[in-house]
């Protein structure tokens, strides 16, 4: 078998014809992407502007002169005393005076209520008159205070005491007779328990002889200054 012999200048024809081919094929034309292009954006653009609050609307104050408006209580509201309550204090001297000490008293005594106790006794006793010597009964006789270190307090009633006469109280202080000053103290009240009497302080004495003390009272404020009465002793 021979080769076939291939002239070079087949060979050139050929290449130009394909070459020309090539070259009339119209191919589709493909769309390059262009970049897209980015402008600047205004800082301004990106803020988003709030819609404007809503303006409140004042409210008019309650006219105090008008009576369909709030009461003054409920404006200024309640008012608080701050002011601190003072403490009370025992009254010593009464309003009014109305029973006056008879001039001479009081009068230090022996025991002659209780003979049988002699000086196992000592007390204080008396006598209540008004302004024209008449003997009050019912009036309270008080005597308060310290007595031996320890709190005292015990009450008599004018008219009780038969041996002293009428209008007569009568107190017992110890079994004993005893040295005080200014420890014990006798008021006078009536059924209301309004003290009648200055506060009268009480001396004592330890003396078997003095272990009686005698107090007599006058009211209505006209002392008996004339006339001073004293218990009727019997033996």
């Amino acid at each position: 078998m021979q080769k076939r012999k291939i002239n070079p200048t087949t060979i050139s024809i050929t290449l130009i014809t394909i070459s020309t081919l090539a070259c009339q094929i119209s191919l589709p034309r493909l769309s390059t992407p262009q970049e897209e292009t980015l402008l600047p954006t205004s800082p301004s653009s990106l803020i988003t502007t709030a819609p404007p609050l809503p303006t409140p609307t004042p409210t008019p104050s309650p006219s105090l002169d008008s009576p369909n408006e709030v009461g003054e209580e409920e404006i200024i509201g309640t008012e608080i005393d701050l002011t601190p309550t003072p403490e009370l204090t025992p009254t010593i001297t009464p309003q009014a005076i109305l029973i006056f000490v008879q001039p001479q008293s009081p009068v230090y005594l022996v025991n002659f209520l209780h003979p049988e106790l002699g000086c196992k006794w000592s007390g204080v006793a008396g006598q209540i008159f008004n302004s024209v010597g008449e003997p009050v009964n019912g009036l309270i006789v008080e005597i308060s205070g310290e007595l031996n270190g320890n709190p005292f307090l015990r009450l008599g009633l004018s008219g009780m005491s038969i041996p002293i006469g009428p209008g007569g109280y009568e107190i017992q202080l110890s079994d004993k007779p005893f040295d005080s000053r200014n420890a014990l103290y006798l008021r006078v009240f009536d059924q209301d328990g309004k003290q009648l009497n200055e506060t009268l302080p009480l001396v004592t004495y330890n003396d078997c002889q003095k272990n009686l003390m005698i107090i007599n009272f006058s009211l209505l404020n006209q002392p008996l200054r004339e006339k001073t009465y004293f218990p009727i002793i019997f033996r």
